[in-house]
């Protein structure tokens, strides 16, 4: 499993892609030298949460939107979701974990 440093890099960098931005634009827009934003989209740098702020400002985005999940996981769990319901729907005492269960995915997303 990636850590948290991986994770937010990869998040930046699918941000910074879907919004066809160049990683040399959004160094220019936080105010970061290039490699070092190379860094913390490479999982090799440990940014301090100004840095974190000021990249996401300069996506636009909230600073939480760092740490979800990326979308390619997000349609990852929604298939095994889609899996699970299925498999659950055909036993009726077992539907209590599917309502808790998208309980705790609507709080993720609040």
């Amino acid at each position: 499993m990636p850590d948290i440093r991986h994770i937010i890099g990869n998040k930046i960098r699918e941000i910074r892609k879907n919004k066809k931005i160049t990683i040399e634009k959004l160094a220019e827009k936080a105010n970061l030298a290039y490699p070092n934003l190379a860094k913390i989209e490479q999982g090799k740098a440990d940014p301090h949460l100004t840095t974190l702020e000021r990249i996401s400002k300069a996506l636009k985005i909230p600073m939480t939107d760092l740490f979800l999940k990326s979308s390619s996981q997000m349609k990852y769990d929604r298939q095994k979701f889609i899996k699970k319901f299925t498999e659950l729907s055909k036993k009726p005492e077992e539907i209590k974990q599917l309502v808790k269960y998208l309980v705790e995915l609507e709080n993720l997303f609040q």
